[in-house]
């Protein structure tokens, strides 16, 4: 898979200081980033190809989320609808923008049955959809979310395409 590098930053006195971490996945680079005590508010992505490698499911799916602040209070929760789901992330629409690499706070509803998932997800691409009623297409990619939620996603994607 290869090593990706990833730009985080924390500001000590008033300066801010950024750094380079060298990982394999998002997951790891963000475990690195909090145990150095940077702020995973914003993590960035530098130079990595495509990844696309997880079965996608379009689904509206509902769930709430606000942005991840450390130490700090929730903000202000949202809500919104998944256009397509897969085991590494999701797409959906808001009517903000973030910056690639905000941190969201998630918690997806999943059908009637199934428990749902709470977790952190990574900003990875903000497309502006219609200037005029200010809509983005957000997609985020799950950072803290266990091997057996990622495969509870795969079971209800397979579930949901016989």
């Amino acid at each position: 898979m290869g090593v990706y590098k990833y730009q985080a930053t924390k500001n000590i006195s008033g300066v801010t200081i950024e750094s380079i971490i060298y990982a394999d996945t998002i997951e790891e680079a963000f475990e690195k980033i909090v145990e150095m005590g940077y702020s995973p508010e914003k993590i960035e992505e530098i130079n990595a190809p495509d990844r696309r490698v997880n079965e996608r499911l379009e689904i509206g799916l509902k769930f709430v989320y606000s942005r991840f602040k450390t130490g700090q209070a929730k903000g202000r929760t949202r809500e919104a609808f998944t256009q397509n789901i897969s085991s590494g992330g999701m797409l959906f629409q808001s009517e903000i923008s973030f910056d690639i690499g905000t941190i969201l706070d998630v918690e997806l509803y999943l059908p009637e049955g199934l428990d749902d998932i709470k977790c952190l997800c990574r900003v990875i691409r903000s497309d502006q959809i219609n200037q005029q009623a200010n809509q983005y297409n957000i997609a985020a990619c799950f950072l803290d979310l266990p091997n057996s939620e990622r495969s509870r996603i795969n079971d209800y994607i397979t579930q949901q395409k016989r």
